[in-house]
């Protein structure tokens, strides 16, 4: 570096290239100080995925059962609810579609969890072909850790990454070329990581009911499935999950998990948008051998929802017979 510094003074250029150094350092040093209020860079998205990363490490035991899905299904499905399948985990992401999380589990979780069995929790939600879950696999497919674990990476890639953990800038730049979300990042501090058990499962929404929801997440809700659309290229990622899964002899379920009325009535279609929905999932996971059941062939009020789509304690009590009922 001084023998640089030494060359740059010799040349006419050396002012104003040392002045840019300079400049360069004092502004990565400022960005550096305020995104210590900020989440870390980490190679994966989201921080669901950063922590399903360090709980998967920490087991202690060969995993027997891998679960899928969405908060929904993060909620809904605790591993000790399943019937004796031995170790369990709950792998839920947030907001995803179908294609992520079949993808995401057919070329990195099955390799490195080795499963017996795999449950694959599901709503209509995921089967969406909405932007949000677009996003989401965007997102996913072209993170450092998929590439990684999926051989996909570049030199390049590997090189932005290296850079990424070396400079505030390159670290936050997302964020720079928006003023306004990065002060927003810069207001809201770090976010509260989700409560996890050492099985995946995200804790139950206590005694909380439908009529106590924000209104912030009931728009959330009702702005993802305003323009739904059923989402084929969903239902080819979850073939093809199903059809790699019975070529390694790994026992599958396909889980249909109760939504509540108001959330169904958000969708484009309604109730015949969750019946096609249904039959169509349905179908496919019959014709690749797996198991399917519906716990929606039955009425589920409002009282059993912490929200539009996710169950309260009670909610996921309810579930659980229908769910220990299942026999490989």
């Amino acid at each position: 570096m001084t023998r640089t510094i030494h060359r740059l003074r010799r040349s006419r250029h050396a002012a104003p290239i040392l002045a840019a150094l300079v400049t360069l350092a004092v502004v990565d040093g400022a960005v550096r100080l305020v995104s210590t209020r900020l989440p870390s860079v980490e190679p994966w998205p989201t921080s669901d995925y950063v922590r399903h990363e360090q709980q998967m490490a920490a087991l202690r035991e060969p995993l027997d059962t891998l679960v899928i899905g969405s908060s929904i299904a993060g909620v809904a499905i605790r591993p000790d609810d399943l019937p004796a399948m031995g170790v369990g985990y709950n792998h839920w992401l947030a907001g995803p579609g179908i294609r992520s999380l079949a993808d995401l589990a057919r070329r990195v979780l099955l390799d490195r969890a080795a499963p017996d069995r795999v449950v694959v929790g599901v709503t209509m939600r995921e089967f969406n072909d909405g932007p949000s879950q677009l996003a989401h696999y965007e997102a996913m497919v072209n993170s450092h850790g998929f590439r990684d674990e999926t051989g996909t990476a570049t030199w390049i890639d590997r090189a932005d990454e290296a850079l990424r953990s070396a400079s505030a800038i390159a670290a936050n730049r997302e964020s720079l070329r928006d003023p306004v979300r990065f002060v927003d990042r810069l207001a809201t501090g770090r976010l509260t990581p989700e409560r996890i058990g050492t099985d995946g499962h995200l804790a139950e929404l206590g005694d909380q009911v439908l009529a106590d929801e924000p209104p912030e997440h009931v728009q959330q809700e009702r702005d993802a499935m305003a323009r739904y659309t059923f989402s084929e290229s969903g239902l080819r990622a979850l073939d093809r999950l199903l059809a790699e899964c019975a070529r390694r002899s790994i026992v599958v379920v396909v889980v249909n998990l109760p939504v509540s009325e108001r959330f169904i009535g958000f969708a484009a279609g309604g109730h015949d948008a969750q019946s096609d929905f249904e039959a169509r999932v349905r179908d496919v996971t019959e014709r690749r051998g797996a198991t399917w059941i519906d716990t929606m062939n039955e009425p589920w009020a409002d009282e059993w929802f912490a929200d539009v789509s996710h169950l309260n304690d009670r909610g996921v009590a309810r579930l659980r017979p229908r769910l220990k009922g299942w026999h490989p």
